[in-house]
């Protein structure tokens, strides 16, 4: 049946992006009054101001299309068009973990990590990566 070839291809996709972007959250289900799986993007703020996503986005969109016709998903952002249901699969980026303390020395690891507060938008810190060996005389915010 089509509709779990559309999950596995929505899965393998969402799971690629969010690692991509990591401020990215997609959420999806199969609505059985639609008969077609929906899909939602978030935070809108952030993905208005991305190019590269909107395109890679579109073009994935448009790819599903062409491949499942009418059995293909409905896309929108941040639940404009639909509301999904506390069962939608949640795919979003894990949060970077704290520094290692290896004997005398700290690894900081700065990279794309999305911190979340309660009641606030999303934070998205730093857009490199790399890892920096920082002796215990000096000190260093990761940012």
């Amino acid at each position: 049946m089509k509709k779990y070839e559309v999950e596995q291809a929505l899965r393998e996709w969402a799971q690629e992006m969010v690692q991509k972007y990591a401020w990215l959250t997609i959420r999806y289900e199969y609505n059985d009054t639609r008969n077609r799986y929906l899909v939602s993007y978030s935070p809108s703020e952030i993905i208005e101001e991305n190019e590269e996503f909107c395109r890679e986005s579109m073009s994935f969109e448009d790819y599903m299309n062409l491949t499942f016709f009418d059995d293909a998903p409905l896309f929108c952002d941040d639940e404009r068009l639909f509301h999904l249901s506390e069962q939608a699969e949640v795919v979003k980026s894990t949060p970077a973990s704290l520094p290692l303390i290896i004997t005398s020395h700290a690894v900081v690891w700065t990279g794309q990590a999305t911190y979340e507060s309660e009641g606030k938008k999303p934070v998205v810190l730093s857009s490199s990566e790399m890892f920096n060996t920082i002796p215990p005389v000096q000190t260093k915010e990761a940012a």
